[in-house]
């Protein structure tokens, strides 16, 4: 019986090493107020928050934590939080948490995502929200993807990208897919090594942009090879148990 319980631990444990985080960030065990302890650079303003916090985090409960990106008016530059030096796999996944406030200060608040190679000159995806419309990086244009983003409330949004340089986006469960129905995006350079993640926020118009940052991580999406060792391994487990 010790020898099954050995193999039953190896496959737990191999899967979940296949699933395991790159990064992984909630910011719950960062001080209201304060920037995030994690973040590599920080431009403009982006501070943690809380229920006791001005602004509010949106998303609770009271002692959730949650990272505000704010642009108070509209010559303020563009304020940026980077993350730097991810490992980031070559066939992963970037899975997020938002909130963007929209009121008559800040009618049309954005969210920018970008997955990076050292700075914001070497882009390799571009992502942005811009009031409840996306605007997706293709290759050297932006494809705009109108209402998919709930204003005011919480949005999850995965981003999975591909070895062959394209990637393809989940927001609340559902595939973006444009008026035309292209769900897979280009790179908008190819760069394979990318190993920053950035969010920021703007405003196209006089007026300020609010958003917040509830969690995010990065995970490696397993090859078909991994998953059939995985199985493979499972089955045997099976088969090893039901002899004894």
């Amino acid at each position: 019986m010790k020898h099954s319980v050995f193999v039953i631990a190896a496959s737990l444990c191999l899967s979940v090493n296949l699933f395991s985080a790159v990064i992984s960030e909630d910011f719950n065990a960062d001080t209201p107020g304060e920037a995030p302890r994690s973040l590599t650079t920080r431009e403009g303003d982006i501070t943690v928050v809380d229920a006791s916090t001005n602004p509010v985090d949106p998303f609770g409960p009271a002692e959730n934590h949650s990272m505000a990106i704010r642009k108070i008016a509209s010559g303020d530059g563009v304020p940026r939080a980077t993350w730097k030096q991810i490992d980031f796999p070559t066939h992963g996944k970037l899975t997020l948490t938002a909130y963007s406030v929209s009121d008559e200060e800040k009618p049309n608040p954005q969210l920018n995502i970008f997955l990076i190679k050292d700075d914001i000159n070497n882009i390799a995806i571009s992502l942005f929200f811009l009031g409840s419309d996306a605007y997706v990086g293709n290759g050297s244009d932006y494809l705009t993807v109108e209402g998919v983003w709930i204003l005011n409330a919480a949005n999850e949004v995965v981003i999975e990208y591909f070895s062959n340089y394209t990637y393809s986006i989940f927001i609340n469960g559902t595939i973006l897919e444009t008026s035309g129905g292209q769900t897979i995006f280009a790179f908008t350079n190819e760069i394979g090594d990318f190993n920053a993640l950035q969010f920021a926020t703007a405003s196209t118009k006089r007026s300020g942009s609010e958003v917040f940052i509830n969690d995010f991580e990065v995970t490696a999406v397993p090859e078909v090879s991994a998953l059939s060792m995985l199985l493979f391994g499972s089955g045997l487990v099976g088969i090893f148990l039901v002899r004894r």
